[in-house]
C-alpha cells in the first residue's frame, strides 16, 4: 500500500519534534550541577508528572506495533498483558514504592546490597543495564523503525537502520543533557499526544468500520482461529488455559510475575517515583498510571481488532497491521498527529531506558570507586553510559527481527530472565531468613536456566528466519532444535516463567536455609526510614489514594466484564 505523507502531516512532525527538544533542553539547565539533580530531578516530581511519566514510558511503539499486531491476529486478549501491568502499577504505588522512597535511594541495587552484599549489587545492576538495553531499548527502536520504514516507502535494511539511528539520536539529544527533569517534562507533553493520537485512530477506524459492507455489526463476529483449530471471538479477554500465546492460567501466573517485576523492580520504572516529592506523590502518580494503562486497552488493543476486520482476506503482517490501518484510515493532519504520538512513544521509552542505565552504572559502578570527585564529572559519566547503552540496543535489532510477533519477543524475553529478579527482590523485601548465598545462587542458576530455555524455545524461529539463506546456521540449529523433547522447546513463555519461579524461589529457600542467617543490620535493610521530608504529606493524602485505588478498581473490573 503506497503512501505519500502530506505536507501538514510533515509540519505537524516537525513542530512537534522540535517543540519536545525544546522543551527538554530548557528544562536541562540546571541538571549538570549535581548528580541528584541529573539521575533524581531533585527529588521535586509531583504526581501528574510521574503518573504521566510511567504511562509514556510503558506505553511505547513495541505496544502500539507489537500488541497492536498481536490484537489483529488474536483478539482483545492481548491487552490483558496491558491490564497485568495496570495491576503491577498499582502495586508500585500502594507496596513497593514507599518502602523504597523511605530509604532515599538512588537506584534500586543499591537495596541489594544493603540487604544482601555488594555482589548482589554489582549483578543486577550489570544485569540491568544489559537487558534493558536488548530487551526494552531494541524492541521499541525496531518497532519504531518499522513505522518509519512503511510510512515513507523504504524498503532496505540500511534504512532500517538509519531510521533506528535517527530515532536514537533525536531521544538522547535532551536526556543527555537534563537527564530525569527533561526526560519526565517531555514524557508529559508524549503523554498528551499519545492519548490524543490514541483516541483519534479509535475514533477513525469506528468511523471506517461502519461504512464496511456489514457496518459495525459484522464487526463483532469476528473469530480467531488458532493453529489447533479451535475458534474464539476476537473481543473476549479469555483463553483456555492450553492456547498458546495466552492461556489464562500462564496469565494469572507467569504473566503477573513478568509484570509485577517490570512495573516495581526495574529501575526505568521506579527511578520516576524515587524522585518524587514524597511518598504521596509517587503513591497518586503510580495509580494515575495504572488508570491511563486501563484506557490504553481502548487505543491500542480495540483498533488492532479492528484492523483484523478492515483488512479481512487481505495478506497483512501482524506487526505491519497498526501502521497499514493508520496510513488507511486517517486523513491528512490527523496522520501527523497519530505518527507524533508515534514518535513520542518511541523517544520516552527510549529516553527511560538511558536514563535508568546511566544512573544505575554512574551510582552502583563509577560511584563506588570514585566517590571523592566533583559531581560534575559524575553527570559526564551518565552521558556516556547512555551513548553506550544506545549503541548496544542498536546492534541487538538483527537478533530481534527474527520473531514474526515483537510483542511476544518482548514478552517471551521478559519471562525467562524476570524470575530470578523478582524471587531476589521479593525475598529480600519480606523474608527474613534470606541471605545473600541463596540470593546470588538464585541469580546464578535462575539466569542461566532462564538463558538456556529461552535459547531452546526461540531458536526455531531464528533457524527459519534469521538463517534462512545460511544452509550450514540453519541445520545447525534445527539439529539442536530436535534433539531436545517437544514439550521443552513448544513450552508456552507464560507457564514457563511460572515453573521458572518455582525453580528460583526453592534456590533461594535451599541455599539461605543451607547457610548461617544473615546479621540483624541485614534483615532489618528492609526497614530502613530515611525519612528526610518523605513523610511530610499533603492533606487529605490518605483519601485521595483510596478515591483513586477504588477508581481504578473499578475500571478494570469493567474493562474485564466488557470484554469477558
Amino acid at each position: 500500500m503506497n503512501f505519500q505523507l502530506q505536507a501538514i502531516d510533515a509540519v505537524v512532525i516537525i513542530v512537534f519534534l522540535i517543540a519536545t527538544i525544546v522543551v527538554g533542553l530548557w528544562y536541562s539547565r540546571k541538571a549538570g550541577t549535581n548528580k541528584e539533580e541529573f539521575f533524581l530531578a531533585g527529588r521535586t516530581l509531583t504526581w501528574p508528572l510521574i503518573g504521566a511519566s510511567l504511562f509514556a514510558t510503558n506505553i511505547s511503539t513495541q505496544q502500539f506495533v507489537g500488541q497492536g499486531g498481536l490484537a489483529y491476529s488474536i483478539g482483545i486478549g492481548a491487552c490483558f498483558f496491558q491490564l497485568l501491568g495496570a495491576v503491577a502499577t498499582m502495586l508500585l504505588g500502594l507496596v513497593f514504592a514507599p518502602r523504597f522512597l523511605r530509604m532515599r535511594l538512588y537506584t534500586l541495587p543499591q537495596f541489594m546490597e544493603e540487604r544482601f552484599s555488594p555482589g548482589i549489587r554489582a549483578f543486577l545492576s550489570g544485569f540491568s543495564i544489559v537487558t534493558m538495553a536488548i530487551a526494552g531499548l531494541s524492541g521499541v527502536l525496531y518497532s519504531g523503525a518499522i513505522i518509519m520504514q512503511r510510512v515513507f516507502n523504504l524498503e532496505s535494511t540500511f534504512s532500517l537502520y538509519i531510521s533506528v539511528v535517527v530515532l536514537a539520536v533525536t531521544a538522547a539529544l535532551y536526556t543527555l543533557a537534563g537527564g530525569l527533569k527533561s526526560v519526565v517534562i517531555t514524557d508529559f507533553i508524549q503523554n498528551a499526544v499519545l492519548l490524543l493520537g490514541g483516541l483519534a485512530i479509535l475514533i477513525f477506524a469506528l468511523i471506517y468500520a461502519s461504512h464496511m459492507p456489514d457496518g459495525l455489526a459484522g464487526m463483532w463476529y469476528l473469530k480467531e482461529v488458532a493453529a489447533d483449530g479451535r475458534i474464539f471471538s476476537k473481543w473476549s479477554l479469555f483463553r483456555p488455559y492450553d492456547h498458546a500465546i495466552i492461556p489464562w492460567f500462564g496469565l494469572i501466573t507467569g504473566g503477573l510475575i513478568v509484570a509485577i517485576n517490570g512495573h516495581c523492580t526495574s529501575q526505568d520504572y521506579l527511578q520516576r517515583c524515587l524522585g518524587a516529592k514524597n511518598i504521596y506523590h509517587a503513591s497518586m502518580g503510580s495509580l494515575f498510571a495504572s488508570l491511563l494503562k486501563v484506557v490504553a486497552v481502548f487505543l491500542i488493543g480495540v483498533p488492532g481488532v479492528i484492523a483484523a476486520y478492515i483488512f479481512q482476506g487481505q495478506n497483512v503482517v501482524p506487526d505491519q497491521a497498526f501502521t497499514a490501518l493508520i496510513i488507511k484510515i486517517l486523513p491528512a493532519g490527523i496522520t501527523g498527529l497519530v505518527l507524533a504520538a508515534l514518535i513520542a512513544s518511541i523517544m520516552s521509552s527510549v529516553d527511560s531506558v538511558l536514563a535508568a542505565c546511566s544512573s544505575l552504572y554512574t551510582v552502583d559502578f563509577y560511584l563506588k570507586k570514585h566517590k571523592n570527585i566533583d559531581e560534575k564529572k559524575y553527570v559526564s559519566v551518565g552521558r556516556i553510559t547512555m551513548v553506550v547503552v544506545m549503541l548496544i540496543g542498536i546492534l541487538w535489532i538483527p537478533v530481534i527481527s527474527s520473531f514474526s510477533h515483537l510483542y511476544v519477543y518482548f514478552q517471551q524475553f521478559i519471562s525467562y530472565i524476570a524470575p530470578p529478579i523478582f524471587t531476589v527482590y521479593l525475598f529480600g523485601l519480606f523474608y527474613k531468613r534470606a541471605n545473600h548465598v541463596g540470593a546470588m545462587a538464585t541469580l546464578i542458576l535462575g539466569t542461566a536456566m532462564g538463558a538456556f530455555v529461552f535459547f531452546l524455545t526461540s531458536i526455531k524461529n531464528m533457524a527459519v528466519i534469521t538463517f534462512a539463506e545460511v544452509a550450514f546456521m540453519r541445520n545447525l540449529l534445527m539439529g539442536i532444535h530436535n534433539f531436545f523433547p517437544a514439550w521443552l522447546t513448544g513450552m508456552n513463555f507464560l507457564y514457563g516463567c511460572f515453573y521458572h519461579f518455582l525453580f528460583c524461589v526453592a534456590a533461594m529457600l535451599t541455599f539461605s536455609h543451607l547457610t548461617p542467617p544473615p546479621p540483624i543490620e541485614k534483615q532489618e535493610a528492609a526497614k530502613r526510614n530515611d525519612k528526610g521530608g518523605f513523610d511530610n504529606e499533603t492533606p487529605y493524602a490518605s483519601r485521595n489514594v483510596k478515591i483513586m485505588t477504588a477508581a481504578f478498581i473499578v475500571a478494570l473490573i469493567a474493562v474485564f466484564i466488557a470484554f469477558s
